[in-house]
């Protein structure tokens, strides 16, 4: 085999991998556009807003402490570029928002059902964090989003408050 049919054969591979790297990042979006992952509608927003809600409960020694909740709801247009790079990276940020008993949703920018006043007056992509049923932090930017994801720390509470 020459060198211009193995070159041939390696541009074709490559356009090759691209299509199938581009056709599989379509159908995750649609995947997770589809899922529980993406919040579709006032009602499923609201619900899930109220799932930050504090909570009691009892130790072994009977004393009554409170559990803070929180969750997270990532503001962004699931058409973006940069949505499609951040997906490579998702299921690290899922499983450190899961170690550190977090709930996470991704709100869609073009999502007409629900009323976004609250987050259009934000760069996208924005994180929310909600604490108690109340809006505690809004970290802006990839930048931000990435020192979040990339950190070697597990404990999302503190690198989210350190931002």
């Amino acid at each position: 085999m020459d060198f211009k049919n193995l070159k041939q054969k390696a541009l074709e591979l490559k356009d090759k991998a691209v299509k199938l790297t581009n056709d599989t990042l379509d159908k995750t979006i649609t995947w997770i556009y589809n899922s529980s992952l993406s919040i579709k509608n006032q009602t499923e927003f609201d619900s899930f807003i109220l799932k930050s809600a504090n909570t009691t409960y009892k130790t072994s020694e009977w004393v009554e402490k409170e559990a803070i909740r929180r969750i997270s709801i990532i503001y962004w247009d699931y058409g973006n570029a940069e949505f499609r790079k951040f997906l490579i990276w998702l299921p690290v940020l899922l499983a450190k928002w899961f170690s550190d008993w977090l709930s996470l949703k991704i709100l869609d920018t073009n999502n007409t059902e629900i009323n976004k006043e609250i987050y259009e007056q934000y760069e996208t992509p924005s994180l929310f964090l909600y604490e108690n049923k109340e809006l505690k932090k809004i970290v802006q930017w990839m930048e931000n989003i990435n020192k979040v994801v990339k950190t070697l720390n597990l404990d999302i509470n503190k690198t989210i408050d350190q931002l």
